[in-house]
């Protein structure tokens, strides 16, 4: 599969996946979000150009699992519900959570940023 390309406004949320797939891919991850690091693998982009080290990555991860671990902790209160993720960009969430069979994770991205989703990445 060819890589996904990218323009400058629409890489505005790799760093972020960059991190998440960094972390993924360390011995110890704290998130282990094995999606971010498969799509960055398919991405046609300098991440270097980000300089996310392995203390960005930490951050990155460690942010994210507080979100996962409050929405599962909310999905498991109310099985039924529907989360609405405005602006999930690159955010690989819903592939984490599990939201039961009465629930679901709705995602809403900007206009024009769905493109590279259609091509097999996270979005």
């Amino acid at each position: 599969m060819p890589g996904v390309r990218f323009t400058e406004e629409q890489s505005t949320n790799l760093a972020t996946l960059d991190g998440r797939a960094l972390d993924a891919r360390s011995a110890n991850p704290l998130l282990g979000d094995t999606a971010a690091a498969e799509a960055v693998e398919r991405i046609d982009y300098d991440f270097g150009k980000f300089g996310v080290n392995r203390n960005l990555a930490l951050s990155v991860a460690a942010r994210a699992k507080v979100f996962d671990d409050l929405l599962r902790d909310f999905l498991r209160e109310h099985p039924r519900a529907t989360v609405l993720h405005l602006g999930a960009g690159m955010d690989s969430r819903v592939f984490r959570l599990d939201p039961g069979p009465g629930g679901g994770v709705v995602r809403r991205r900007l206009p024009g940023r769905d493109r590279p989703a259609r091509r097999g990445v996270p979005g």
